[in-house]
Order: C-alpha cells, then structure tokens, then sequence
C-alpha cells in the first residue's frame, strides 16, 4: 500500500537517525572517559615520585580525579543513553503506531479494488517477505536454530499454497543477543503497554514482516499486534501459527474455531476461509514474486 511504504521509509530513516544517535553520545562519553582516565594516570605517575607527605596529599586528587571519570562513564550510560534508549525510543514507536492506523485508513481508499478482484477469483501468485531475527540469551544460545525456522515457514507455505500466497526471505537471519526479551514476553492486549512493544517496533524492517523468534511468549506460541509489521513466536510454533499472526497483520481479526488449545486460521493442507485468504493476498506486506523469489 502507498501510504504504507511512504510512512515505513520515513520511520526508517528516523529510527536510523535515533541509532546514530545513540551511539555518537556513546563515543562521546567513552572518548571524554578515557581521557580524564589518562589525565588521571599522568597525574598518579607524577605525584607518587614527590617525596612523602607530597605523594599522599597530591594521590588524594588523582583518586577525586578517578571518581569524576567514572561519573561520567555513569551519566553516558546509565542516564543519557538510557534516556534516548527509552524514553526517546517510547514516546517515539507509540507516535509511529499512531500514524500507521493513520496510513491503514488511506490505503483503502485503493485497497477495496485488488480485494473485490481477489474475492472475484483473480489471483496472481503473491509473496508475503518475512525477516526473521533470532533472539539469544547472554549466553549466545539462539531461541530457535535457523533450520528449525525454515521447517516452519515451508509448513506455512504449504497452507498457503493454495491461495497462490509464498511467504520468501526479505534477507539473512539476524540474530540478536537480548536476554530480557528470550523469554517472558505476554501475549494479549496488555503487551501493548509493556516495553517489549517497543522495543520490538524500534527494530522491525521496512516493507515485510518481521518474525521475532524468542524461547517463550507467556499464555501463548506467538503474538502479533495489528496496526504493527511484526509478529512474536516461540519454539513451540508451528506454520499454522505464522499464518495466524500474519493474518492478525492482515486485518482478518475475527475469532475462528480453536483446534486444540490453540486458535489458527487455517487447517493442515488449505486456507480455511475465502475471505482470510484475500486479505492477506491484498495486505501491506504482499507482493508480487520479483526474480530473486523464484531463484
């Protein structure tokens, strides 16, 4: 949609901006550390060749000088990097998500004509790009090895297959080490006010879903947030979890029959419902195959 790829580049450009940001800041503060350091060092080396009592009055200011160095390390990190890390990334991500239902409401002003084609039976072949990261814990550990991944996106096509849908790579595997996050996010309407929502919007890529592998979504296998272009699984998920996420994101929001405990749109070998299958054939992130997908 038009008013969707504009608004996800602009958004892009400035989560970008807010990364250089923060680590210019960064620089900065390590550069002015380790210079008060080396001063404090010139200064130690100095002093401790006067003869007593010079050498202990004159030591008391290089420690006063190690104590303002490891201040400011404190203040760069734990307050102005923390300061642009939060509060910057919040007030930011929760304004974006604003303006997305805000270019949702625009794009159907040209969204109804593919649908009412789709609904028509014209289905071209369509490709949904997903851009998987994979969640470590600090110990390196990935919250799902790759291959399990692809065992899984080829169950979701296998759904898909006949609704003329892929789902294809948008690029390489991330994997980002992110103990907090490994485990323990929450499904379900109150996630939207924890800070997992953010931080996963502030690193979700432009003009394709991007799937957060973690090892565990509490009360659930996934999660995903209309209004949003990515979705939370876990090692328990399967294909049929990744379509219901994706038509979460789609706008298909109805509730559908549970089989077993979990709720899925789709059933072993087909899309289930006509209508699932067109919204996700004329949601945001569909495409049409480029050269790259048919390799």
């Amino acid at each position: 949609m038009i008013c969707y790829a504009l608004l996800s580049r602009i958004l892009f450009v400035i989560r970008t901006l807010i990364r250089v940001m923060r680590e210019i800041v960064r620089e900065i503060f390590g550069w002015v550390t380790r210079a008060i350091s080396a001063f404090a060092a010139l200064t130690d080396h100095v002093f401790s060749a006067l003869p007593w009592p010079l050498n202990r009055v004159f030591g008391l200011v290089t420690k006063v000088i190690d104590g303002f160095a490891e201040g400011v390390d404190w203040l760069g990190e734990e307050v102005i990097i923390r300061l642009i890390d939060g509060v910057t990334e919040i007030v930011f991500e929760y304004a974006a998500y604003v303006l997305s239902w805000i270019s949702w409401l625009l794009d159907w002003g040209i969204r109804w004509l593919p649908l009412l084609l789709s609904k028509k039976g014209v289905r071209t072949p369509m490709t949904v790009p997903l851009c998987v990261k994979i969640l470590q814990d600090n110990g390196g550990k990935n919250a799902m090895e790759p291959s399990a991944v692809n065992r899984l996106i080829g169950q979701a096509n296998a759904i898909m297959e006949d609704s003329n849908v892929q789902f294809v790579h948008a690029s390489e595997m991330e994997f980002i080490q992110k103990q907090r996050f490994f485990e323990g996010v929450t499904g379900g309407f109150s996630g939207l006010f924890r800070r997992f929502f953010t931080w996963f919007s502030a690193r979700a890529e432009p003009g394709c879903v991007t799937v957060f592998v973690v090892k565990e979504v509490e009360g659930a296998t996934s999660c995903a947030y209309p209004g949003t272009n990515w979705v939370v699984i876990d090692v328990r998920a399967t294909g049929a979890t990744l379509v219901h996420e994706v038509g979460r994101l789609s706008d298909f929001w109805s509730r559908v029959e549970p089989v077993g405990d979990v709720e899925i749109m789709s059933a072993p070998n087909r899309f289930v419902l006509e209508d699932q299958c067109c919204m996700i054939r004329t949601s945001k992130f569909a495409r049409l195959p480029r050269f790259d997908d048919l390799m």
